[in-house]
């Protein structure tokens, strides 16, 4: 789930249980790959993420830079 400043991840389990959140400053690195694939450093670890189409690597992609150039007000994507 993408928030307005933080990242979470949630098992694909029943119950839902959400696994990890972090804040988008955390991020020290983003990378896509081919396959659909986001790789995100951050201070603690590294998150690979496998989605499904590249309209959501898109969308996640995009919705990070967004949220950074909010705070570092970036006139390119706010």
């Amino acid at each position: 789930v993408l928030a307005t400043w933080r990242l979470y991840l949630f098992a694909v389990k029943v119950p839902t249980k959400m696994e990890v959140t972090f804040n988008f400053l955390e991020i020290r690195a983003m990378n896509t790959f081919p396959e659909f694939q986001v790789v995100i450093d951050t201070d603690k670890t590294t998150y690979s993420l496998r989605l499904q189409t590249q309209e959501q690597v898109d969308h996640v992609v995009g919705h990070t830079n967004y949220a950074l150039s909010r705070v570092f007000n970036n006139s390119i994507y706010a």
